[in-house]
């Protein structure tokens, strides 16, 4: 059996090297049972996110096409994607690649990933009420920051 090491999210190695890493368990699964917590709210978080993000930043509004209502289906499909592949990073940086390529052709730009990755922390943060302290919300920070990454990482292969 090899020895763990932790998962990228809790690592202070560069956040370019996408693959390879093991996981921190525990990590994984606090991360995971406060998101069973935030989901039990349906699709609040996405409500959440996306009330905050065109109140903040009105300017991307217009990427936005679809219904509200479909878009925060499929925000909440990514994010419930995300959290299954939390503890296999290797299958989760391929799923996330793929997803920032997708993205990058809707024109989401790198400064982009930084408000997402704020504005979905404060969402769980919220989420969680008394359950959730300063760690928690860095917590999730690093994590949506990670899956930023991840995705940049997709987005430059369509530049190339």
């Amino acid at each position: 059996m090899s020895p763990l090491t932790l998962h990228p999210l809790f690592r202070d190695e560069p956040r370019r090297r996408l693959v390879g890493i093991g996981r921190d368990e525990t990590a994984v699964l606090r991360l995971r049972e406060q998101y069973a917590t935030a989901r039990a709210h349906g699709d609040r978080l996405a409500e959440l996110f996306y009330d905050r993000l065109f109140r903040l930043h009105p300017q991307l509004r217009p990427m936005f096409r679809t219904d509200p209502s479909v878009q925060q289906s499929k925000l909440m499909d990514s994010l419930d994607a995300v959290m299954a592949y939390l503890d296999r990073p290797d299958e989760q940086a391929l799923l996330l690649v793929e997803m920032g390529r997708r993205h990058a052709a809707y024109g989401a730009a790198p400064a982009h990933y930084r408000i997402v990755a704020e504005l979905l922390s404060d969402a769980v943060t919220e989420l969680l009420g008394d359950k959730a302290d300063a760690q928690t919300r860095q917590d999730w920070l690093d994590a949506f920051n990670l899956v930023s990454d991840h995705m940049l990482a997709g987005a430059e292969t369509l530049e190339r």
